[in-house]
């Protein structure tokens, strides 16, 4: 089931705007240590075709344990169809920076909480990892995205 939700919705807990029951398409599409993306259909006519929009909120099934979150971007709407592209939702950090930091001796957890707690604009996120080495790390004009993913390859 994906359910649609509003740009600003902070709570997944219930079915949001409505289930798109009507979807024809919902391809996840996973590169390692990079995009996680969605190929998405809608048919235009039907129940929801007219609120969805880019940066509304959908949540999607991916065969993980739970249902993951992704923001609708390329919004594109012909005749009979409506199709996007949306991104996982860890994706919004990626408008954020780290300026000049640099994490010492910290585990995986500590390390992430540590880089989502040095961004230059607040944000919702939290993070969780079972890497027990320490290391340090210079992080110069990055978004957290890049930081997490460059310091757990």
């Amino acid at each position: 089931m994906i359910n649609l939700y509003d740009k600003n919705c902070t709570d997944f807990n219930n079915n949001g705007i409505g289930s798109l029951k009507e979807t024809t398409k919902c391809e996840v599409t996973e590169e390692l240590n990079g995009l996680l993306t969605i190929d998405f259909e809608y048919p235009k006519g039907q129940k929801y075709s007219e609120q969805i929009d880019n940066d509304m909120i959908i949540k999607v099934d991916t065969g993980e344990d739970t249902k993951q979150l992704f923001r609708i971007k390329n919004y594109k709407e012909n005749i009979n169809t409506i199709t996007a592209t949306p991104q996982h939702i860890s994706y919004d950090l990626v408008d954020n920076a780290l300026d000049d930091t640099y994490p010492q001796n910290l585990n995986g957890v500590a390390a992430i909480s540590w880089i989502l707690s040095h961004t230059q604009y607040a944000h919702r996120f939290t993070g969780y990892s079972n890497i027990t080495k320490q290391a340090s790390a210079r992080y110069v004009r990055k978004n957290p995205i890049e930081a997490i993913i460059r310091r757990f390859r």
